[in-house]
């Protein structure tokens, strides 16, 4: 969501990165407070994100396998550096990236020493793509080892920036350098995953801060101690670029995984015969049999961990064990990732339920718990999500779902997907980065019904977590409660706990709208209800949200005077187009003046909305009002840099 901000201008609107708690609802813990007239800060201060979880997502190494990278003599000699030093590890999809990182945390391979290792692994959605919250989870591990060091060093930066703290990227990597590299800290380890995962902008910031660090003169690093950063990634050329004036000056920075591809397949190959005397006393196979299987699994040129992993598996499923059957599973095993995703959905007996499943996994802007996803699949059961013949029906009630509860949801995902997901404390997860890849259909692709690869529009499933959310916000329940000014965050927190996706509605709606580009057109006026912010039940989704510490100067926009503005600011405010277009068709006045920005037009200007400024302006908004924050429509888009909305403003 676009708002007020003093920070480097962000172009990403209401993707703004997450900084919520480990999961929707979860009672927050005390993150500071005052002793006597001293300020206290406590390390949960910096916890914004559930990273152990994603940690353990990626299963344990295999005992013997990674030796390709942990004897390697570029790793040896980093491992052993007397300096400040950085590795980048790149290598292709499957290889084994995150359960090597997972492996030189848990079983501290990385250093032979005392050094402390911190890490954050990467993911590809809102929760877990940002360097805000990776930073947070990186202060959140050193200041729960050493308290003394937040005390020292973080108390200053929370008093000058309060709770943007959690999402002021400068200020973090300024604390995080200042308590890293403390005297005292001693030798620290970074370690940080899938960095191709970070998003863009976040991810090009991130190198150029590393670029800094690793390029200044030496007489400027401490010498007492040891900072290391471990980053691993996919060889994509740009994040090549953007790491070479670094590999300019010290090639011995990066480990091309993908020039080690020989080695992992002889690794790969030496587990194989490992797995196929382990799967042979297990399922009691001849030696033919055995002999037949492992010269399969060798015979495919381009082997990887994930596909081993997945075609094990396919080989253990129940069977009658005669030898012509198994020697029929053994010839059809599939010889690629892709082969083996589409083998594992096609057993699926219920299409249409994984189908949905799977679009709301895809779609989600952080994974899902087993109660949430219980919740919006019996919202979509419920409420004919999608059907734009009768928008007017009453609002839902949780009365009139029908819930599985947990343990049978979780039976139901196993049976619709298998591998194809995992569940960790509770949360669903795609097995790896390319299931995700797997499924989605390319924009200029058909999606196929007959098999998984593409088959799932993204753009119709934000759809149908749009209309999820916003029928999940009108329920009876949100509509009845009504929140007053002495509500304090306490009681919020806790009916937010007791209504398990609405934490995650709030803050994901509009993303999901504006992702779809468009919903049924029933649903517009629907979605226009929710940009009626400070009056009644519609106000209570942006309290949530403000809570969430998403929102820059939360507290100050959720206060009172939120009542004094329009239907349409908010609309301009959140980057809804088609609730602009259709509260201007019935009567709003684009002129109507107040709130931060002043009005409409500079709240659109400010956060790059070119669409929504061509209807203001077409509509009859006035460019040249003087107001608000950036005193006019023209100054708020040149503050933030959007050229596209800038053009606009220079033929008017």
């Amino acid at each position: 969501m676009v708002m007020p901000s003093t920070s480097k201008p962000n172009t990403n609107s209401i993707h703004n990165p997450s900084r919520v708690t480990n999961q929707a609802g979860r009672d927050v813990n005390v993150q500071n407070q005052f002793i006597g007239t001293e300020r206290v800060l406590y390390p949960n201060f910096f916890k914004t994100s559930p990273y152990e979880e994603y940690k353990n997502v990626s299963p344990p190494r295999v005992p013997g396998t990674c030796k390709w990278f942990l004897e390697h003599r570029t790793f040896q000699a980093w491992k052993t550096s007397n300096h400040d030093d950085i590795l980048w590890l790149s290598a292709d999809p499957g290889c084994g990236k995150s359960v090597l990182s997972r492996a030189l945390i848990d079983e501290k391979l990385i250093d032979s020493g005392s050094a402390m290792i911190c890490y954050f692994f990467f993911k590809d959605n809102e929760e877990q793509n940002n360097t805000s919250t990776a930073i947070c989870a990186l202060l959140h591990q050193l200041f729960c080892a050493d308290e003394e060091l937040l005390q020292r060093h973080a108390i200053a930066a929370e008093k000058r920036c309060g709770e943007m703290l959690k999402n002021e990227f400068e200020a973090l990597w300024q604390l995080w350098i200042t308590a890293a590299t403390d005297p005292s800290a001693g030798d620290i380890i970074c370690i940080l995953d899938a960095l191709d995962e970070c998003s863009r902008s976040d991810r090009n910031r991130l190198i150029e801060k590393l670029e800094s660090f690793y390029n200044a003169p030496l007489h400027q690093r401490r010498t007492e101690s040891k900072l290391k950063f471990f980053v691993t990634s996919r060889p994509y050329d740009e994040i090549e670029r953007r790491f070479r004036i670094l590999t300019d000056n010290v090639p011995t920075i990066r480990l091309i995984g993908e020039e080690e591809s020989q080695h992992i397949s002889e690794e790969i190959g030496a587990v194989i015969n490992v797995k196929v005397n382990d799967i042979g006393r297990e399922l009691r196979l001849n030696d033919s049999i055995k002999s037949a299987l492992r010269t399969r699994l060798l015979e495919i040129p381009h082997r990887t961990y994930l596909w081993l992993y997945l075609t094990l598996d396919a080989l253990k499923i129940p069977q009658r064990r005669t030898k012509t059957n198994l020697l029929k599973v053994i010839n059809e095993l599939p010889r690629s990732v892709e082969e083996a995703y589409e083998k594992l959905l096609a057993k699926c007996n219920e299409k249409e339920d994984a189908r949905k499943m799977l679009q709301i996994i895809v779609a989600a802007q952080r994974p899902l718990m087993l109660n949430q996803i219980d919740v919006a699949l019996g919202i979509d059961e419920a409420s004919d999500v999608g059907n734009s013949e009768n928008p007017d029906r009453r609002p839902l009630s949780y009365e009139s779902l029908e819930l599985m509860g947990d343990e049978n949801r979780k039976t139901h995902v196993r049976n619709c997907c298998g591998l194809f997901v995992s569940i960790v404390d509770s949360r669903i997860y795609l097995l790896h980065q390319t299931a995700k890849e797997f499924l989605i259909k390319p924009r200029d692709e058909t999606a196929s019904p007959q098999r998984w690869r593409p088959s799932i529009d993204l753009q119709q499933s934000h759809r149908i977590l749009a209309e999820i959310c916003v029928t999940h916000l009108l329920f009876r329940e949100i509509q009845e409660y009504r929140t007053v000014s002495d509500d304090n965050d306490k009681k919020v927190k806790k009916f937010a706990l007791n209504h398990t996706l609405l934490a995650y509605s709030a803050n994901y709606w509009v993303t999901h709208i504006r992702e779809a580009r468009t919903v049924c057109p029933g649903w517009v006026s629907k979605t226009a209800t929710l940009c009626d912010i400070g009056r009644g039940s519609s106000s209570f989704w942006f309290r949530v949200y403000s809570m969430s510490n998403r929102l820059p100067y939360a507290n100050r926009l959720s206060k009172p005077p939120v009542k004094k503005q329009s239907k349409l600011y908010w609309s301009a405010v959140l980057g809804l187009k088609n609730e602009t277009r259709f509260l201007l068709n019935t009567g709003a006045n684009p002129n109507t003046q107040g709130g931060y920005y002043g009005n409409a037009l500079q709240a659109a200007a400010y956060g790059g909305h070119e669409d929504i400024v061509k209807h203001l302006i077409s509509s009859g908004a006035d460019a040249n009002v003087r107001g608000g924050q950036y005193k006019s429509a023209l100054q708020a888009v040149c503050n933030q840099g959007h050229l596209a909305a800038l053009e606009i403003f220079l033929y008017v």
